[in-house]
């Protein structure tokens, strides 16, 4: 109870950070600008995808192995994956010397060396896999603050255009939190990066490299409509794009959490095939999050004209049955939360990679196909459809994967 409440804490401070960024751009310039720095930031978030899924594996192997066992290979194959960027970044560079190019040397930097750095596996891994959830909402919590304040000092000391500024403070803000979370992570375990052990790595690598293809799989749910909404209907247009996914999603923070909770917790059931217990929790899981979930979103309904008109200077107006929508959508399929952590608990990420490409590439059929015609019900009816797919799919297969093995 208590690790759920710490990153509840934590999800909820960086989740929050974004909304209030979204509101001070909108105090201090235009739909337009935030657009603008809503797709550096989701060039980052995608490009930062490509980095092998470490923490997954991290705290799938630790109710098996020791900290002493998993570290080393841990960091050897999160720094591989770093370094496979540097040879991008120096073309890069040599691609700023010779040509006019439209992002900077800096921007650079953060697009390519900092974005895999960011949320970096072992660490995350480690603070899960360990239950160090207060020190992981910690970071969390840090680095929300510290965008607030230096978003609000960008506004107010630079006269124009502060949404690059903003975006590679932001980075880099992100890389000192990790960079120096790993350090002390090193200086706590001392792990010997190139030691021989009872560990064997292969599988590790292997369930890390899976991860990743499911997380890019799912990248154009997350990070790359942001793209498509920029080249279909521009920058302004993603300004709203982002207001309405953040709001929209706020119940996905509640929901992060949860995840981060109960993933640890099922792979220890899973590994003891204790059946029954999973069954138990994921049922108090399902009706716990869809009455949490329903009540919020009667009340989004009736606050948010209000939350509209002092919060976000009208950007959201007529845009509420959308947000509103798109709540209850997500509502239904955070209920299910449980299905992911648990699939994954159970070993079967061929089913889920498979399941998240098919929902994904409907969801960019329909977005692409609908956009310019139906606007922001585009992307509601295209959520829709992706959630019916990847919730469906894994809920039917695991109902009756847990039958069969009760019946056992």
């Amino acid at each position: 109870m208590i690790n759920g409440i710490y990153a509840f804490l934590g999800n909820v401070a960086f989740a929050g950070s974004s909304i209030i960024v979204a509101m001070i751009f909108l105090k201090y310039t235009s739909l337009e600008s935030l657009g603008v720095f809503s797709s550096f930031m989701a060039a980052y978030m995608l490009i930062g995808a490509f980095k092998p899924l470490t923490w997954q594996a991290y705290v799938k192997f630790k109710s098996s192995y020791s900290n002493k066992d998993i570290l080393p290979s841990s960091l050897r194959l999160d720094l591989i994956g770093i370094s496979c960027f540097f040879p991008v970044f120096l073309i890069g560079l040599l691609l700023q010397i010779f040509f006019e190019t439209p992002i900077s040397m800096l921007e650079l930097f953060c697009l390519l060396i900092v974005a895999p750095i960011n949320n970096i596996g072992t660490v995350v891994g480690y603070l899960r896999a360990n239950r160090y959830f207060s020190i992981f909402s910690l970071l969390q919590i840090i680095i929300a603050l510290i965008r607030i304040v230096g978003c609000v000092l960008f506004f107010e000391i630079e006269e124009s255009n502060p949404e690059r500024s903003i975006f590679i403070f932001f980075a880099l803000v992100d890389l000192c939190i990790w960079f120096i979370a790993l350090l002390l992570i090193l200086v706590k375990e001392k792990p010997v990066l190139f030691q021989i052990n009872a560990f064997k790595g292969a599988g590790f690598r292997k369930f890390s490299w899976q991860g990743t293809k499911v997380t890019l799989v799912d990248a154009p749910v997350n990070h790359l409509d942001y793209l498509v909404v920029l080249m279909l209907l521009g920058a302004e247009a993603v300004g709203v794009f982002e207001l309405v996914k953040r709001l929209s999603k706020v119940f996905g923070q509640f929901a992060e959490p949860v995840y981060q909770v109960l993933f640890p917790e099922l792979s220890d059931l899973a590994e003891r095939k204790a059946f029954h217990r999973v069954v138990a929790l994921v049922k108090k899981v399902t009706f716990t999050m869809l009455a949490f979930c329903l009540l919020g979103t009667t009340g989004v309904f009736f606050v948010f004209d209000y939350v509209n008109e002092y919060f976000f200077s009208n950007g959201l107006l007529e845009l509420k049955y959308e947000v509103v929508v798109f709540m209850l959508l997500q509502s239904i399929a955070i209920s299910f939360i449980w299905v992911h952590p648990l699939l994954v608990a159970l070993g079967k990420l061929q089913l889920n990679f498979h399941l998240t490409l098919a929902a994904n590439a409907a969801y960019m059929l329909l977005l692409i196909s609908l956009l310019k015609l139906l606007g922001m019900w585009a992307l509601v009816i295209a959520i829709g459809f992706q959630f019916a797919i990847v919730v469906g799919g894994k809920f039917i297969f695991i109902s009756s994967y847990l039958k069969n093995k009760r019946d056992v």
